[in-house]
Protein backbone atom coordinates (compact mmCIF):
# COMPACT_ATOMS: atom_id res chain seq x y z
CA UNK A 1 0.00 0.00 0.00
CA UNK A 2 0.87 3.68 -0.56
CA UNK A 3 2.05 5.51 2.30
CA UNK A 4 -0.18 7.92 4.03
CA UNK A 5 0.45 11.48 3.99
CA UNK A 6 -0.89 13.84 6.62
CA UNK A 7 -3.05 16.55 6.25
CA UNK A 8 -2.35 19.28 8.81
CA UNK A 9 -2.14 23.06 9.37
CA UNK A 10 0.86 24.93 11.15
CA UNK A 11 0.12 24.95 14.78
CA UNK A 12 -1.00 27.90 16.69
CA UNK A 13 1.07 28.41 19.72
CA UNK A 14 -0.41 28.82 22.90
CA UNK A 15 0.41 31.25 25.98
CA UNK A 16 1.81 29.71 29.04
CA UNK A 17 -0.04 31.85 30.87
CA UNK A 18 -3.75 31.37 30.87
CA UNK A 19 -5.30 28.66 33.21
CA UNK A 20 -7.29 27.36 30.33
CA UNK A 21 -6.55 28.14 26.79
CA UNK A 22 -8.22 28.50 23.92
CA UNK A 23 -7.53 24.72 22.70
CA UNK A 24 -8.50 23.40 26.37
CA UNK A 25 -12.20 25.33 25.97
CA UNK A 26 -12.28 23.83 22.39
CA UNK A 27 -11.66 20.52 23.24
CA UNK A 28 -13.85 20.57 26.20
CA UNK A 29 -16.81 22.13 24.26
CA UNK A 30 -16.62 19.26 21.24
CA UNK A 31 -16.03 17.17 23.44
CA UNK A 32 -19.33 18.07 25.74
CA UNK A 33 -21.25 18.13 21.79
CA UNK A 34 -20.06 14.25 21.77
CA UNK A 35 -21.92 13.68 24.58
CA UNK A 36 -25.07 14.89 24.19
CA UNK A 37 -25.09 13.55 20.59
CA UNK A 38 -24.58 10.45 22.34
CA UNK A 39 -27.86 11.27 25.03
CA UNK A 40 -30.01 12.04 22.15
CA UNK A 41 -29.15 8.96 20.38
CA UNK A 42 -29.89 6.82 23.69
CA UNK A 43 -33.16 8.61 23.89
CA UNK A 44 -34.55 8.38 20.51
CA UNK A 45 -33.69 4.40 21.17
CA UNK A 46 -35.99 4.32 23.90
CA UNK A 47 -38.75 6.76 22.76
CA UNK A 48 -42.47 5.73 21.94
CA UNK A 49 -44.04 9.09 20.36
CA UNK A 50 -43.54 10.36 17.22
CA UNK A 51 -42.91 13.83 17.73
CA UNK A 52 -40.42 13.52 20.48
CA UNK A 53 -38.48 11.27 18.38
CA UNK A 54 -38.51 14.21 15.59
CA UNK A 55 -37.65 16.49 17.92
CA UNK A 56 -34.81 14.78 19.58
CA UNK A 57 -33.64 14.20 15.32
CA UNK A 58 -33.30 17.54 14.76
CA UNK A 59 -31.38 18.10 17.91
CA UNK A 60 -29.09 15.20 17.05
CA UNK A 61 -28.45 16.82 13.77
CA UNK A 62 -27.57 20.10 15.33
CA UNK A 63 -25.70 18.97 17.61
CA UNK A 64 -23.51 17.11 15.14
CA UNK A 65 -23.03 20.23 12.70
CA UNK A 66 -21.64 21.77 15.82
CA UNK A 67 -19.35 19.03 17.02
CA UNK A 68 -17.96 19.56 13.17
CA UNK A 69 -17.57 23.51 13.33
CA UNK A 70 -15.56 22.34 16.57
CA UNK A 71 -13.50 19.80 14.60
CA UNK A 72 -12.83 22.43 11.59
CA UNK A 73 -11.96 25.31 13.82
CA UNK A 74 -9.53 22.68 15.68
CA UNK A 75 -8.29 21.52 12.51
CA UNK A 76 -7.78 25.35 11.41
CA UNK A 77 -5.42 25.67 14.43
CA UNK A 78 -3.44 22.84 13.58
CA UNK A 79 -4.41 20.98 16.76
CA UNK A 80 -5.60 17.91 15.20
CA UNK A 81 -4.94 16.16 11.48
CA UNK A 82 -6.07 14.57 9.26
CA UNK A 83 -4.23 10.85 7.54
CA UNK A 84 -5.06 10.94 3.93
CA UNK A 85 -5.69 7.60 2.34
CA UNK A 86 -4.96 6.21 -1.19
CA UNK A 87 -7.76 4.78 -3.45
CA UNK A 88 -7.07 1.11 -3.02
CA UNK A 89 -7.58 1.33 0.61
CA UNK A 90 -10.35 3.32 0.54
CA UNK A 91 -11.86 1.14 -1.52
CA UNK A 92 -11.14 -1.59 0.57
CA UNK A 93 -12.66 -0.42 3.37
CA UNK A 94 -15.94 -0.17 1.29
CA UNK A 95 -16.02 -3.27 0.57
CA UNK A 96 -15.29 -5.00 3.42
CA UNK A 97 -17.98 -2.25 5.44
CA UNK A 98 -20.42 -3.64 2.30
CA UNK A 99 -19.46 -7.39 3.37
CA UNK A 100 -20.37 -6.52 7.13
CA UNK A 101 -23.23 -5.11 5.95
CA UNK A 102 -24.54 -8.47 4.30
CA UNK A 103 -23.53 -10.77 6.82
CA UNK A 104 -26.01 -8.75 9.40
CA UNK A 105 -29.00 -9.66 6.84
Amino acid sequence: MASNKKIENPKTELSKKAAITDYDMIHMARATEKMICNSYLQAMENVSHEQLFSLYTVMLKESYQQQRKLFDLQFQHGWCSFTQVDEQELKSMKEQFANEKKSLK
